[in-house]
């Protein structure tokens, strides 16, 4: 474990106020929730927990970014190569709930035709294509 991270009832805080991630199932996915900000210092800890529930068996992962209100170049990299790392294991990534801000940069860098994003867990789960996000 590092300096300043917390471990607890799966929950992984990384320095107060910068990301917290919490993981749950939903309806046969693995649910991570983001709260903070997604960035060159928070990445890497995001990057190796998605690799630790990759690992762990999880091939079908959301990511829910509702609370999410920063993400620059190295969370959407990370975004890109994890959808990838999910699809070569016959799995998926897909992003659930993102803010207007976070939706308009992702859709400007073009990362959403690599990725999908939806208004909803529950349609990020079910991917129902009404409940879809385009940039």
């Amino acid at each position: 474990m590092q300096v300043g991270q917390l471990v607890k009832e799966n929950v992984v805080v990384t320095e107060p106020g910068v990301l917290t991630m919490a993981a749950m199932d939903h309806d046969g996915c693995t649910v991570l929730r983001l709260d903070g900000e997604l960035d060159l210092v928070s990445a890497p800890q995001l990057d190796a927990r998605l690799r630790q529930l990759i690992d762990a068996g999880s091939r079908r992962l959301v990511l829910d970014v509702a609370d999410l209100g920063f993400c620059d170049s190295t969370g959407m990299a990370l975004f890109v190569a994890v959808t990838r790392t999910c699809a070569d294991a016959g799995g998926w990534l897909r992003l659930a709930s993102p803010q207007r801000q976070v939706t308009r940069v992702l859709g400007v860098a073009g990362v959403l035709s690599a990725l999908a994003a939806y208004r909803t867990v529950p349609a990020a789960v079910s991917h129902d294509a009404a409940f879809r996000v385009m940039g």
